[in-house]
């Protein structure tokens, strides 16, 4: 079995759950188990961290470039036309990993796509009137033979949103497990709750600071820490000051992944307030570090999470308040969620979502 994949995300992203998915699946594809699977990535120039550094052989993969600015874009732009004049697209399944399938692949190709969520048709306002991501995927749905989803959620929105026949549809949730979980010295938990990644739109933000406050009321020493997603912006800052959240109660931090890893160690509790994921990373690399986890139950977050977080209302502030609150002051329900987070993690690999990959690789093409 030959499978293309294109070398898309490789040049949108540096790093990102979308590329982590591709490069593991295909470190998984190469092990000796799956003698008869053939894959490889198209030629072109990338920028991708874990491309870069994934140890395997493909009779062929794009070039790396050091990261620049504007990368992306001219990258994508470049590879399109590389690949539209110089690729040899003589394969048994070809599998875009974003949104853009070739014109003049052959009848007898397997068009696959993966979609990872439904952000840009629920909340188009949050993203640019030139963005052409709707168009492209629109497109891709339509022209696919088949459609991979990576929760039961984004399937749902597929037939809700697209009207994608059922039969088009296989869901195959990402894998965690190279977070590495290992059981660590033991950190002291510090009085700090943890936030990560950007914070517009339908990420949250803003609710988790009116809940903030109104833990403070009763939780005084508590702090806020904000990972990455910038600086904080003039409504943020003008926000925290109307709520009378002391500035130094709430920090924005940037840093490596080591800084990350490390405040998940520490954090008193992790909370993921977003109103809407496809799947949803942060909550299970805090989960794989013994974070316990304060998360939305909406879109697919409660349904990948399960039972190893504590689930609130995201539109709910007052909710939101009493959850975070529970697990800061009770112990016993701290703990208890850390064990079911560690369980929650060990459900989720990539070889099943390889497995599951090749097996509906394997139904297509019979």
């Amino acid at each position: 079995m030959k499978i293309i994949y294109d070398n898309d995300i490789f040049a949108i992203q540096k790093f990102g759950g979308i590329s982590r998915y591709y490069v593991e699946l295909l470190a998984h594809l190469t092990k000796g188990q799956f003698s008869n699977v053939q894959p490889q990535i198209l030629n072109g120039l990338h920028r991708n961290s874990y491309l870069k550094h994934l140890k395997i052989h493909l009779k062929s993969k794009p070039m790396y470039l050091p990261n620049f600015k504007g990368a992306g874009y001219i990258l994508t732009k470049f590879n399109k036309y590389f690949i539209d004049l110089f690729s040899d697209f003589n394969a048994d399944i070809y599998h875009a990993t974003y949104y853009r399938l070739p014109e003049r692949l052959s009848p007898s190709v397997i068009k696959v796509i993966t979609v990872y969520d439904m952000i840009h048709e629920l909340y188009p306002s949050y993203f640019s009137a030139n963005d052409q991501t709707i168009r492209l995927k629109a497109k891709a749905i339509n022209d696919a033979d088949h459609i991979l989803a990576i929760s039961q959620n984004t399937k749902q929105d597929l037939i809700d949103i697209y009207q994608v026949p059922e039969s088009k549809i296989t869901v195959t949730y990402l894998g965690v497990d190279h977070l590495n979980e290992k059981k660590q010295g033991q950190k002291k938990r510090e009085k700090f709750i943890l936030y990560v990644g950007p914070r517009g739109g339908y990420k949250n933000f803003n609710r988790l600071l009116e809940a903030f406050s109104n833990i403070l009321k009763t939780n005084l020493n508590l702090n806020l820490i904000a990972f990455g997603g910038g600086g904080f912006n003039e409504k943020e800052n003008s926000l925290m000051n109307s709520l009378g959240i002391p500035s130094e109660c709430v920090q924005q931090i940037s840093g490596s992944d080591e800084v990350l890893l490390d405040l998940y160690a520490r954090a008193l509790v992790f909370v993921y307030p977003s109103i809407y994921e496809g799947f949803g990373i942060p909550p299970f690399e805090a989960m794989a570090r013994g974070c316990p986890v304060v998360a939305s139950k909406t879109s697919s977050i409660g349904e990948v999470l399960g039972n190893g977080a504590l689930l609130c209302n995201p539109h709910d502030v007052s909710d939101m308040s009493n959850k975070i609150d529970t697990m800061i002051n009770n112990r016993d329900c701290r703990m208890g969620f850390i064990d079911q987070g560690h369980e929650q993690v060990k459900k989720y690999t990539w070889a099943k979502t390889t497995e599951l990959t090749l097996q509906t690789y394997s139904r297509l093409l019979n």
